[in-house]
């Protein structure tokens, strides 16, 4: 996997200037020389493609969280926001190392995936002017990251969990969203209401002065609230979106041409980038809609310490986000303290 990133940083360094990529990295306490790695020939090659120094921001043997005195979502969520420390530890949050506006903010999960996944993401973050434009990952046959995709209905792109009698029978997928479906089949992007899929590209707006969206868990109950009352459990994935949409960045995108892969057998397979095949009935262009789904579905994550939890047991439909104008005078968060170990 950590070939197919290096040569596709090269690629992206040829295509959009190496003066233009901002790289930032957080690699935990591997056993498999990832680390020194990253660590070392990471950052040389960085610098050897042009990268400037100030634009890589690598943290490398980092020590493992002890995920039975941590909530996962809250530990994921503080993790992502340090990797996002370019932005969010910055003294001038709207502008990159070089002194110009931020452009992109570029995620993307431990996938196979060259310069090409990169670029039509961005192609169609451009073009769609979309605030968040996300790929399509796989395992397997099945859509990878269910818990946080959700569709325009508020539903999950594919019903979860399968029952056994159903694994063997293709796939269906958005049961609750026809005109979405239609979309899919010929690899259409699509206006979705949440997703992270693999790989996302980011309208860094939101995450500066006066929104200051953050990664973050679901607000938990309040002694007041009756149980199913609160705020969704959901992951801190999902809740990009959900803000975003709490502020006015709703325009959400999933690319379904996009493939993004776990595994070699998979990338073999299915690993590719298709691109969209529009007709007289179905055009390219999205048709944005600027309400989110009145309800969505939540599949709640136990408020318990540990990792080894099931989000699955569970199902309600919580009130989508509704807008709000930010305070210019709310303060941006500040960092965390240390980890303490």
């Amino acid at each position: 996997m950590l070939p197919d990133w290096f040569t596709t940083y090269t690629v992206l360094a040829d295509f959009l200037g190496p003066e233009s990529l901002v790289v930032s990295l957080i690699e935990g306490s591997s056993d498999d020389g990832s680390g020194e790695l990253l660590a070392g020939a990471l950052r040389e090659h960085l610098l050897f493609i042009g990268v400037p120094p100030e634009n890589i921001f690598l943290k490398t043997n980092t020590s493992a969280p002890d995920w039975e005195r941590v909530h996962r979502i809250e530990m994921l969520a503080r993790l992502r926001n340090e990797a996002m420390a370019p932005i969010f530890e910055s003294e001038t949050p709207h502008l990159a190392p070089d002194g110009n506006k931020w452009t992109h903010v570029i995620w993307h999960n431990d996938v196979y995936f060259g310069a090409q996944h990169v670029l039509e993401l961005l192609h169609q973050h451009e073009t769609q002017d979309s605030d968040i434009t996300c790929g399509w990952d796989h395992a397997g046959k099945w859509f990878y990251d269910g818990w946080v995709g959700r569709d325009m209905s508020g539903d999950l792109y594919s019903p979860f969990p399968v029952p056994k009698e159903d694994e063997d029978k293709p796939v269906k997928f958005f049961v609750s969203s026809p005109r979405t479906l239609e979309r899919f089949e010929r690899k259409l992007p699509f206006q979705v209401f949440s997703g992270w899929n693999g790989m996302l590209v980011i309208n860094p707006t939101p995450f500066a002065p006066p929104y200051n969206v953050r990664f973050r868990r679901g607000t938990p109950r309040h002694p007041d609230q009756r149980e199913g009352e609160e705020e969704c459990q959901s992951s801190e994935s999902m809740f990009l979106s959900w803000d975003f949409w709490r502020y006015g960045f709703g325009r959400v995108l999933t690319v379904p041409g996009v493939h993004l892969t776990y595994g070699k057998g998979d990338t073999h397979s299915r690993g590719w980038v298709e691109l969209p095949s529009p007709d007289a009935s179905h055009k390219e262009e999205v048709s944005w809609l600027i309400e989110p789904p009145p309800k969505v579905r939540c599949h709640d994550w136990p408020d318990k310490l540990g990792k080894l939890h099931w989000a699955w047991n569970s199902v309600r439909w919580t009130d989508a986000p509704v807008f709000e104008s930010p305070d210019p005078n709310t303060p941006r968060p500040s960092p965390p303290p240390p980890l303490d170990h």
